[in-house]
């Protein structure tokens, strides 16, 4: 045995997703866009700003 139990496999697992996910994250996001859902064919993005996600009531810093 490794010495690794189920528990341990478990947490290792979540977190690499976490991370996985917080990559997918950033690659949408920008210093105007808190998601960035596509582009216009002429290149600008759209999605959710930040300001509107801040004034959300649920939104945690």
């Amino acid at each position: 045995m490794n010495g690794w139990n189920r528990q341990d496999v478990i947490v290792m697992i979540k977190q690499n997703i976490a991370k996985e996910e917080q990559q997918l994250f950033l690659e949408d996001s920008d210093e105007n866009f808190y998601f960035i859902a596509g582009y216009t064919s002429s290149g600008f993005p759209y999605g959710v700003a930040w300001d509107e996600i801040e004034d959300a009531p649920d939104f945690e810093k």
